[in-house]
């Protein structure tokens, strides 16, 4: 299994091997939803496997495949360019969210949308993982 970040969603896919277009599905299905239930406030977290946990045994055993920092990234600022809540809040400064941003979808989305670019453009595409602990 493949993870992906947005909501609980179906199949995430890695944006370094062609498959961006399934992210641009994926966080569309996704803005469908939010722009029909129309929140107050979105808040948005990177999944983690801690150590320990059955999440971390299915990474280690290969029966789950995290997806990358920039996958998650990609979703997020495609989540975010769709989204048509003008009046909604966006939160994403978890302490694990690689990138911090929040504001109103109205008047900060651009900034917001500035640093998940500049942030995309920086990283590539190595699972979190193998950067942090190789071998793992």
């Amino acid at each position: 299994m493949r993870a992906g970040v947005v909501l609980a969603d179906v199949l995430g896919h890695d944006a370094a091997t062609g498959e961006a277009l399934a992210l641009v599905l994926q966080a569309g299905v996704a803005t469908l939803l939010e722009n029909e239930i129309r929140p107050h406030k979105m808040l948005i977290n990177t999944m983690t496997a801690f150590a320990g946990t059955p999440l971390d045994e299915d990474i280690r055993n290969g029966s789950f495949i995290p997806a990358g920092e920039k996958e998650n990234l990609v979703e997020e600022r495609e989540l975010l360019s769709r989204l048509e809540l003008p009046d909604a809040y966006f939160w994403a400064v978890h302490p694990l969210d690689s990138v911090k941003i929040e504001g109103w979808i109205g008047s900060d989305r651009k900034r917001m949308l500035d640093a998940l670019d500049w942030s995309i453009s920086h990283r590539d595409s190595t699972p979190y993982l193998e950067k942090v602990s190789p071998g793992y």
